[in-house]
């Protein structure tokens, strides 16, 4: 994206506040203040609508007229009270009462509680109020005490090719909601999504195993362009990547059909089968020497090759049993691999081939990944029907994306930013 996107980083310490009744009047029923308060940038407006809230209410909301939300300047947070939520219109928005998660935008048109202008260098928390029915003096809130520090950092969402769907799915990567279908299940004849590459225009070039070709989407909207590559027709595409010479390589997973062919990136016309007699190959992967890594699922292995398609060294031969996925990694001497059949990702010392250890284990069937921010590497799990994110550095798990809308998940790359709602 050229769109330099604000995100607001966040400390989190949960500060709850509650207004007792004024008068001790035990007729009037209690309420509870909402909780578990949570706010992420999601878009460069330079105004409230940038910021997304999340908070829960486990109460039944039987008393509970609305809820308010306020945003405090974090130096003024202490001055707030249950008479802050009923000031001018334009510093307080209002939301429908609900029992349980309540997710929403905030109104761009939002002021912060002193009636200014949301804006950058000002630290803010956020209030939010349970608005009692009968007795508004005895409303509960609670106050996220959280310094947000506005900086300058490219916002992308999460593009995943859902396989069985036959579909490109989108999940927010700042809040991990789901977004929805991007490219609409078998838009384009698309069958057995496998992986998708954005090209310089912006638009989604995408391999389905039921295809003979690689589709192109808009970027924009997921609308179905055209087929893309011509001059061969291809039996199961697979995993596609752009190589070094800026040609599109392309793996076929059928038996009759089972080399790596390569397509020019502009026109997509056909090139040449880089090599052949692979079993069911998947994943590419090249190294600052130009040297060519390919994943094997028939005979599970990583086989390493140089710039001409010259067989260099087999890696993993007896250790794999369904690598799907590789990358390398030369800052830590590492060759990584993705193998779907045992759930894990194991590195191999690149200059060796030796087994080194496991980065990631505990998953079902992996397949995909992608570096994220943060030191972030998220991963699709087949099985499991989620995206789950790891450190990259240790392999430690930090949270785990599942919807209903997966199905065998396969990939996963960066692409445009789009708003929760």
């Amino acid at each position: 994206m050229n769109t330099k996107l604000v995100y607001l980083s966040l400390v989190v310490v949960f500060v709850f506040t509650s207004c007792e009744s004024s008068d001790g009047n035990d007729e009037v029923p209690v309420i509870f203040a909402p909780n578990a308060i949570e706010h992420f940038d999601i878009n460069n407006r330079d105004n409230a609508s940038d910021i997304r809230l999340f908070f829960n209410f486990s109460q039944s909301i039987q008393h509970v007229k609305e809820f308010r939300v306020l945003l405090v300047p974090e130096v003024e947070q202490s001055n707030v009270g249950v008479t802050s939520f009923f000031i001018a219109d334009d510093r307080v928005q209002i939301v429908t009462a609900k029992q349980g998660d309540v997710k929403l935008t905030l109104d761009p048109l939002l002021k912060d509680i002193n009636g200014d202008n949301i804006r950058n260098a000002i630290s803010y928390s956020i209030a939010v109020a349970a608005i009692h029915k009968s007795s508004e003096e005895d409303s509960k809130f609670s106050i996220a005490n959280q310094s947000l520090t506005l900086t300058t950092t490219e916002l992308r969402d999460l593009y995943i090719s859902n396989s069985r769907g036959n579909s490109v799915v989108v999940i927010d990567e700042v809040t991990g909601e789901l977004i929805g279908d991007f490219v609409s299940p078998a838009i384009g004849g698309l069958g057995n999504t496998q992986e998708m590459i954005i090209n310089d225009a912006g638009d989604f070039l995408v391999t389905g195993l039921n295809n003979t070709a690689l589709k192109l989407y808009d970027g924009a909207t997921g609308a179905f362009i055209r087929d893309f590559t011509n001059g061969y027709v291809l039996g199961a595409p697979t995993k596609t990547s752009i190589g070094p010479d800026n040609l599109i390589y392309v793996s076929q997973w059928t038996n009759d059909i089972n080399n790596v062919a390569r397509f020019n990136y502009e026109t997509g016309a056909f090139v040449d089968e880089f090599v052949t007699g692979v079993d069911r190959a998947m994943g590419h992967a090249w190294d600052s020497n130009g040297n060519y890594y390919l994943a094997l699922f028939g005979t599970p292995s990583i086989v390493k090759y140089d710039s001409q398609g010259n067989e260099l060294a087999k890696i993993g031969e007896g250790l794999l049993q369904g690598p799907v996925n590789v990358w390398v990694d030369e800052s830590r001497n590492g060759l990584f691999v993705v193998d779907w059949s045992v759930g894990q990702v194991k590195e191999f010392d690149l200059a060796t081939g030796n087994f080194k250890s496991n980065l990631v284990t505990g998953m079902q069937r992996v397949e995909g990944f992608l570096f994220g921010r943060d030191n972030a590497l998220y991963l699709c799990d087949w099985q499991n029907n989620s995206v789950n994110e790891y450190d990259l550095t240790s392999g430690a798990s930090r949270r785990i994306m599942q919807f209903d809308v997966l199905n065998n998940p396969n990939g996963v790359i960066y692409g445009p930013n789009i708003d929760p709602n």
